[in-house]
């Protein structure tokens, strides 16, 4: 063999030795990673300490990283952006991501041991047997309705269990002189459309159907061109629309004047700002909020769930659960979520979160957590709000409220 020969052989070998580290060395790098997506940030930063303080001096060494909240998980998760696990809200980016995970049957169901009933209805199963665990519920976040206790007690009136007692709550407040006693940040798309799913799921005739029904809507096809005028329309305008009834509500508040006229340009930081200096009285909003708003003045609420004339039993209550999802097939990721689901994680998260645990046997920080769980617990699988249920970009949503909002406001 000629020594050129030989020289290029050798150095043939070389790069083809150096891809091979350079390659494991690349992957290994991707999937030892722990990603986030549409979390609040106060839930990232927490769930991100505690897996922190879990993770030192293991062998793996693990890095965080977050997609875009405002984006679509599906157009940001590939192959070289391919996490070990993610950690994601129920929803569209739970039910893309169990699509994308490594089929291995890596976790079993008798990791659902102790949680509660809905909790274990909500897991997504798959694999070649269907019976391997490909999203494993951590945490609850309820959509509610708060109402100023403190006001109320004052009222003269005995019970809030209808949407008539509310109403007439508020009636009763403007009457005191509370000049718009009911609002919502409705400026946030998130929470529009998890109001107005929630408010189908309560008072539509066909509920939950009604919020499937919203939910197609809301997941335009690639193939289809998006128009938030077509959608709202198709929501709305119908007599069997999915958010006829819904509409109907707020527009009679808005009759009312129980709502302010600007309530599509209120801010979460307003409705903070409003309850602070009492001139709220019934506020729509998630436990993510209710944790978010100042604490002594949010002290004065309690919190109800959508009433509905369906008994609790048959009901599906607007509460997205975060979920951990295992990308990929390795016992190390399994140890993690392991430990995420154990009673001392589960009661630490729910304390620095404020959320509620998914194990029905374990210690809660405080009232509105433990009624969360009891209430979920009460129904069947919860319904992840239509924010996270959707297929739109946050600059879609936005477009359809937008839509959803005119009609509320200025058609008859």
């Amino acid at each position: 063999m000629k020594r050129k020969t030989q020289i290029s052989i050798a150095v043939i070998m070389s790069l083809i030795a150096i891809a091979a580290v350079w390659t494991v060395m690349f992957i290994n790098r991707q999937t030892n990673i722990i990603a986030f997506h549409n979390l609040s940030e106060r839930d990232e930063a927490e769930i991100r300490k505690i897996l922190q303080e879990s993770l030192d001096g293991k062998k793996n060494k693990y890095e965080f990283m977050s997609f875009d909240g405002d984006e679509l998980l599906s157009s940001q998760m590939n192959f070289i952006k391919k996490p070990a696990l993610l950690i994601t809200s129920s929803g569209t980016s739970e039910l893309f991501a169990a699509e994308k995970a490594e089929d291995g049957g890596i976790i079993t169901a008798d990791i659902l041991d102790g949680m509660t009933s809905s909790m274990r209805e909500s897991t997504v199963f798959g694999g070649e047997s269907g019976k391997s665990v490909v999203s494993v519920p951590l945490l609850v976040n309820f959509f509610g309705i708060e109402i100023d206790y403190t006001d109320f007690r004052n009222s003269g009136m005995e019970k809030i269990e209808t949407w008539e007692d509310i109403v007439e709550f508020a009636r009763r407040q403007k009457a005191r002189g509370t000049e718009y006693p009911v609002a919502f940040a409705g400026k946030d798309p998130s929470t529009v459309l998890d109001l107005m799913g929630a408010l189908t799921e309560a008072l539509s005739r066909n509920g939950t159907a009604d919020y499937e029904k919203a939910k197609s809507l809301l997941r335009v096809r690639s193939e289809e061109k998006f128009n938030a005028a077509r959608i709202a329309q198709k929501l709305c305008d119908a007599d069997d629309a999915p958010f006829y009834d819904a509409v109907k509500f707020l527009k009679l508040l808005k009759n009312d004047n129980l709502i302010p006229p600007n309530v599509f340009s209120l801010t979460k930081n307003d409705i903070n700002a409003f309850i602070q200096a009492r001139i709220v009285k019934v506020a729509f909003m998630s436990l993510d909020d209710h944790r978010a708003t100042n604490q002594k003045s949010i002290a004065r609420f309690s919190t109800i769930y959508f009433p509905s004339r369906t008994s609790p039993a048959d009901r599906r209550f607007t509460a997205n659960v975060i979920k951990a999802i295992p990308m990929a097939n390795r016992s190390d990721v399994k140890e993690i979520i392991s430990a995420l689901v154990s009673t001392e994680t589960q009661e630490k998260m729910s304390r620095q979160t404020g959320l509620a645990p998914v194990l029905a046997r374990c210690r809660t920080p405080d009232k509105q957590a433990s009624e969360t769980r009891r209430w979920v617990a009460a129904t069947n699988a919860p319904l992840p709000g239509l924010s996270k249920d959707c297929a739109l970009t946050n600059a879609e949503q936005k477009q359809v409220v937008e839509e959803i909002a005119a009609k509320i406001l200025y058609e008859k």
